[in-house]
């Protein structure tokens, strides 16, 4: 009876998926030793939707990400991510409700986890938009409604779908955010399990006037594209009687770009057809005004990879690997936090200084020559990306140092232009091309007597081919929906990084050929004009001499 009783519990506890299976056993083989009754086998406390009791859960209550209370080193009391209070998060969003019309749903989706082979995962990483609203780091749909507010303006509605829960998965990768976190960690005015995904957003869709959607939403959930496409064949019915969803398992069209525009040639004459619509830029017109919470984030982050940077220069000597100084900056951008680099390090040492996107750090750092290092970090979310290039023997040659003061003082300018409403990208570029093209002619690496204009159309794209700089925040290319040309404004991050790169062609370019130097600071706008974020990093000659090989 005793080998009965144990194969029944290990089946039960394969079915269920519960630990605990020593103690399970010796409870049972206990009880049937006394003559006891032994716990029932159907736990009847377990509700409809099959949620585990706490007492039979590894945790009362998973979050499945650091708190206060778990990670008092990493947050503190009130932030629901390092730096960042819950209060802002809630702030964003119904700042984005403020600016949609009564009625609208914002749908969002986590980033799906991505493997590296097979089961193996790759370290995650959220969707910059959901993390923007959420502050969750783990897979996730939020749903935001925006509702009229009885003092005037709006109120949101948050909705948390979560996966349900899932032992065997737990022991794998970790505790996930459950139900009870997720109202009460994370602000959600309700959490239901993903499984009741479709049905709930259909209801929330269905008379919603406006629809917006993250770009992970339609491409990696089924459900959400589903209820999308029913809520726009609902509403396209000429009758609200006729208007009667269909079940997710009956056949409905299939989502469509003209249907999810809520531009469907289908819809009833005279109706207002939903719009259905991508959330970029809408919240992107959020995410470029940095709050000083993430100001400070910004600066710790650019810091992080400047001082970095200062202990590569300071190993830099002749017969080291490039990916030697790759692996330096890593390892010290992570000993100050930082969970990942903002994207693969460029360790281009001689005539690789030219390639823009260097990723093989494969060779040996030669006596005269260059090394242009390109590098920035992930810290709590933000990025930095800061480039600096200087001599591997610690002595800029004449040639060498003729075409980095010229880099370097477009480089001073372009800060130096950098004012809030005033310059914008496009702005900026077009100043270090002029800046550049005069440069061009110093060198003498154009004819003489052409002009600037002459020199831009014929001959810079062979030396400077790339922007002066670009956005800067939960992305290194960040907020890209929001284009060149609109003013800076204060809180704005932004890079700045002319470079020249001059082809190995000999003789026509002589003693200049091979020469590649870019540098790149990390600039957040302020009101009087802007603020170098990444300056522990030096750019004068000077410094930078001063500071090679004393490692």
């Amino acid at each position: 009876l005793e080998i009965i009783m144990f194969r029944i519990t290990l089946s039960l506890q394969k079915l269920r998926g519960l630990r605990g299976s020593c103690l399970a056993c010796t409870q049972l083989l206990q009880c049937n030793a006394i003559g006891a009754q032994p716990p029932s086998l159907v736990d009847k406390s377990r509700g409809s939707t099959g949620v585990e009791p706490a007492h039979v859960r590894w945790h009362a209550s998973s979050v499945g990400q650091p708190t206060f209370q778990t990670h008092p080193h990493l947050l503190a009391e009130g932030e629901l991510t390092a730096g960042i209070q819950a209060s802002e998060y809630a702030q964003r969003r119904e700042r984005l409700c403020q600016a949609l019309p009564p009625g609208s749903v914002v749908v969002l989706q986590a980033a799906n986890p991505q493997y590296m082979a097979g089961i193996i995962p790759y370290p995650y990483r959220q969707d910059p938009d959901f993390f923007y609203l959420t502050g969750i780091n783990q897979v996730a749909v939020a749903v935001i409604q925006t509702d009229p507010s009885p003092q005037g303006g709006t109120q949101h509605r948050y909705t948390l779908f979560v996966e349900p829960p899932n032992s065997e998965k737990a022991r794998w990768d970790g505790e996930r955010l459950d139900l009870e976190a997720a109202r009460s960690v994370f602000g959600a005015h309700e959490a239901y399990y993903t499984t009741q995904l479709r049905r709930r957003l259909l209801d929330a869709l269905v008379h919603a006037p406006l629809v917006l959607h993250s770009s992970a939403a339609l491409a990696h959930s089924k459900d959400v594209a589903w209820a999308l496409s029913e809520a726009l064949r609902v509403s396209s019915l000429p009758s609200p009687a006729t208007a009667s969803p269909s079940s997710p398992a009956s056949e409905s069209p299939a989502p469509t770009p003209e249907r999810l525009r809520g531009s469907d040639p289908s819809a009833a004459a005279g109706q207002q057809p939903m719009r259905v619509l991508p959330l970029a830029a809408a919240l992107h017109a959020m995410r470029v005004q940095k709050s000083a919470a993430e100001v400070q984030l910004m600066r710790a982050s650019a810091d992080a990879s400047a001082h970095a940077l200062r202990k590569c220069m300071g190993m830099t000597r002749p017969g080291i690997w490039e990916q030697s100084l790759g692996a330096t900056f890593e390892y010290e951008c992570k000993l100050k936090g930082a969970s990942r680099m903002s994207f693969p390090p460029v360790v281009a040492s001689g005539l690789d200084a030219c390639t823009i996107h260097y990723l093989r750090m494969d060779k040996v750092l030669q006596e005269g020559s260059l090394v242009l290092m390109d590098a920035g970090c992930e810290l709590h979310g933000y990025c930095s990306d800061v480039t600096r290039t200087w001599p591997v023997n610690g002595r800029f040659s004449p040639p060498q140092r003729d075409v980095y003061e010229a880099v370097l003082d477009t480089h001073a300018r372009c800060i130096e232009a950098c004012k809030p409403g005033v310059s914008s990208l496009r702005s900026l570029h077009q100043l270090s091309v002029r800046l550049t093209c005069e440069a061009l002619k110093e060198l003498r690496l154009v004819p003489q007597g052409i002009s600037v204009e002459a020199i831009e159309a014929r001959h810079l794209n062979t030396f400077y081919w790339h922007s002066v700089g670009h956005l800067l925040g939960l992305d290194t290319h960040d907020t890209a929906s929001m284009g060149y040309d609109r003013p800076l404004q204060p809180g704005q991050c932004l890079t700045i990084e002319p470079g020249l790169y001059i082809p190995d062609l000999e003789p026509q370019f002589g003693a200049l050929r091979g020469i590649g130097v870019r540098i790149e600071d990390d600039i957040v706008v302020t009101e009087q004009g802007c603020h170098v974020l990444s300056a522990a990093a030096p750019v004068a000659i000077g410094e930078v001499e001063g500071l090679v090989g004393v490692a």
